[in-house]
């Protein structure tokens, strides 16, 4: 369920999934307006606006880690299941409990 109060995280794959970084950042983008459309003013962070398309993997997803941490729940949206720095971050929740809510149930308010 959406809380108003809490910081969410928008996790999409960005060079997975058989689409480019463009592609994928525009299907983020649209995940992000569909947010804001049903909960306007959600405090959402969005590691493929923050993060540069040149910086390696590795220090990408320290770069998300830490992100993460001044998060209360991530959304995964998009094909996450078949991005390993998307897995990654179901980890990083999962073991430091975060809330975890897939997009596709969103709007049906079925979190994980």
């Amino acid at each position: 369920m959406i809380e108003m109060s809490k910081t969410y995280y928008l996790a999409h794959p960005c060079t997975t999934g058989g689409k480019s970084i463009e592609e994928n950042k525009t299907l983020e983008k649209l995940a992000f307006e569909q947010l804001q459309k049903h909960y306007p003013g959600l405090k959402v962070i969005r590691p493929l606006v923050l993060i540069p398309e040149d910086m390696g993997h590795r220090d990408a997803m320290l770069r998300c880690f830490k992100l993460l941490k001044y998060c209360d729940v991530a959304i995964f949206a998009g094909h996450w299941m078949i991005s390993t720095g998307c897995r990654m971050e179901f980890n990083f929740c999962l073991e430091n409990g975060k809330g975890i809510i897939e997009f596709d149930n969103l709007f049906s308010e079925v979190a994980v």
